[in-house]
């Protein structure tokens, strides 16, 4: 479950993959967002700058890795990068969940 109290009214999403089970409490956009890149809201790295100029991505600042998965299931954005630090507790709940949706989480390591 990856709960999300800074909406109002709350939302929330649940899954597994496993059981083929997803339910949830979320506010979809009216217009989906493919072509935004959601983000942390500070500075971001020059790697997600050119990712952005080469694919016509635009930014799309949030705060919280859960946030910012259930933003990616209910349409605000069409991918995620973090990159900055994070722990696999903050990931590994909305992992779960985005899976369970159909969507992919991974890790990117350099490119040779």
């Amino acid at each position: 479950i990856v709960y999300r109290p800074i909406t109002s009214p709350t939302t929330w999403a649940s899954g597994a993959a496993s059981e083929g089970f997803t339910d949830g409490n979320l506010n979809k956009a009216s217009e989906t967002n493919p072509k935004g890149l959601l983000t942390s809201n500070g500075g971001i790295s020059k790697f997600t700058e050119a990712l952005m100029t080469e694919l016509n991505y635009h930014r799309v600042p949030s705060g919280g890795a859960g946030n910012k998965m259930l933003m990616l299931l209910e349409g605000k954005g069409g991918a995620y990068i973090q990159d900055r630090g994070v722990s696999r507790w903050d990931t590994c709940g909305a992992q779960a969940v985005i899976e369970a949706y159909g969507g992919i989480l991974a890790k990117l390591t350099k490119f040779s």
